[in-house]
C-alpha cells in the first residue's frame, strides 16, 4: 500500500512522491517522524499551523471524533493557538488549545449563557468525574459577564515528537466535552 505524503507548507515539498509504507509490526514511519522529516526542511516552520494541520488530519481518521464533530481535515490553514468546534447547542461551542509559548494543550467549554454554566456548575461533581481521567487541571472560569469557561488544561512537553500523543488526548478531552455538554440536554436547560 502507498500513501502520498505532502508538506502543505513547502511548496518544493507537495506531491515529492509516494512513499511505501507497509502496516503492521515494523513496517513503515511513524506520523511524528514523516512531520519531523517535512520540519527540518521547511524554513522559519509556523509550528501552530504544522500543528493544527496534523490535528485535523488525525481527527478525520478518528470515526468516533467525525462522528461527533464532522471530519476537520478539510479546514482552511489555522495560525492560532486554539481551534472551536461545534456542539448543536447554542451559546455553547468546545475548544482545543495548543499553549506553544506556555507549553500546555487544553480543552474547553465556552458558555455565554450564563444559566447554561450555572447549570453545570450545579453538577460540578459529575462533570469533574466525567472529566478527571484526562489527567491535567480542571478549572472553572468565570473571565466576564458574558461568557464562562469549563477548561481541562494539561502542562507537557510541545516538541513535534510528542504531536501523536498530544493529537489523542486532544481527541479524548473533546469527546469528553461533548459528553458533559450532553448534560445540559439531558438535564432539560436547553
Amino acid at each position: 500500500m502507498s500513501i502520498d505524503l505532502r508538506c502543505r507548507h513547502d511548496r518544493s515539498l507537495r506531491g515529492a512522491g509516494r512513499l511505501d509504507v507497509r502496516r503492521g509490526p515494523g513496517g513503515g514511519p511513524l506520523l511524528s517522524e514523516v512531520r519531523a522529516g517535512c520540519l527540518a526542511k521547511v524554513e522559519n516552520p509556523d509550528l501552530r499551523s504544522l500543528f493544527w494541520d496534523g490535528f485535523y488530519e488525525y481527527c478525520g481518521e478518528r470515526q468516533d471524533f467525525v462522528n461527533a464533530y464532522s471530519d476537520p481535515s478539510n479546514r482552511a490553514e489555522n495560525r492560532s493557538w486554539y481551534a472551536t468546534f461545534g456542539l448543536g447547542i447554542r451559546d455553547v461551542h468546545s475548544t482545543a488549545y495548543f499553549a506553544q509559548r506556555d507549553g500546555w494543550v487544553g480543552v474547553n467549554l465556552w458558555i455565554t449563557d450564563v444559566a447554561l454554566y450555572e447549570g453545570l456548575l450545579a453538577r460540578r461533581d459529575k462533570v469533574e468525574a466525567m472529566l478527571g481521567s484526562l489527567g491535567g487541571s480542571i478549572l472553572w472560569r468565570e473571565p466576564s459577564e458574558k461568557n464562562r469557561e469549563l477548561v481541562v488544561r494539561l502542562d507537557t512537553d510541545l516538541a513535534s515528537e510528542h504531536w501523536d500523543e498530544l493529537y489523542a488526548w486532544l481527541v479524548a478531552g473533546l469527546l469528553r466535552m461533548r459528553a458533559v455538554a450532553g448534560l445540559l440536554r439531558d438535564s432539560g436547560s436547553l
